[in-house]
């Protein structure tokens, strides 16, 4: 988007739950439209952790992650408890690494390239990096265009990501910074849900209170929780040749 939500403020309750239009509670995914590109709930229903570190001034460039120190990190997206302008595609969160709410969830992408470069670390496979080029065994993992749409399944789960092309675009306020993203990545559909997790982890965290079900999202969930369970489910849909051994899963 080139403005402050990617639809008019006055149509975005057909997108996103926030505080205005919210029930009270955490809602199933998908309950809302998507966007052009097919993504549910990228505003509202919850912040949703990213892997880089916060700053109080944006980098731009290739694909910048933010200070190279430091433990802060950004969150985006808005949530169903805070007002639509928390919901702007300008406007960044922070919290500790450790910290878990009721309004805070996450996602995963997907892309083709070695752990180190995709996830940050080997170990982990869930630190945003730069995307490698494709090679033989993910090469179908190589999206035509924008909302192109991939479906695996996983133990009764299917695992829906839409592809994301590589460009450049402005990050920020206007005028912001320039950001190029050199590789495309596929990015999943809608938060990750607690049937997902579950299946992942085989049992729940506390969603007892404000929103229970395989097709809500996870919350109460903090960045180094979200972390190991992506390192956990890459390992297993590498395993289970769910996915190829080069397609890397990340935050």
């Amino acid at each position: 988007t080139t403005g402050e939500f990617f639809c008019d403020r006055a149509e975005l309750g057909e997108y996103a739950w926030f505080i205005e239009t919210d029930k009270g509670s955490v809602q199933p995914v998908a309950t809302k439209k998507p966007n052009p590109w097919g993504l549910h709930d990228m505003s509202g229903s919850l912040w949703e952790w990213t892997a880089d570190r916060y700053a109080d001034h944006l980098a731009g460039g290739d694909d910048p992650r933010g200070p190279a120190s430091g433990t802060s990190r950004v969150l985006r997206g808005g949530s169903w408890s805070r007002t639509a302008g928390f919901c702007s595609a300008a406007y960044r969160f922070t919290d500790s690494p450790d910290s878990s709410y009721i309004n805070l969830g996450f996602r995963l992408l997907a892309a083709v390239g070695p752990a180190e470069r995709v996830g940050g670390s080997a170990e982990t496979g869930a630190a945003k990096g730069t995307v490698m080029a494709p090679s033989s065994s993910g090469s179908g993992w190589i999206g035509r265009k924008a909302g192109d749409r991939k479906v695996v399944e996983f133990r009764g789960q299917k695992i829906a990501f839409r592809w994301c092309p590589p460009g450049s675009f402005r990050m920020g306020k206007a005028p912001g910074v320039k950001v190029n993203l050199p590789q495309g990545f596929w990015m999943l559909e809608t938060e990750l849900t607690q049937g997902l997790w579950t299946a992942v982890e085989g049992k729940e965290l506390d969603w007892s209170t404000w929103g229970k079900g395989p097709n809500h999202p996870v919350y109460n969930v903090s960045h180094d929780r979200a972390v190991a369970f992506i390192a956990k489910l890459n390992l297993l849909l590498h395993q289970e040749n769910v996915i190829p051994a080069d397609v890397q899963l990340a935050l």
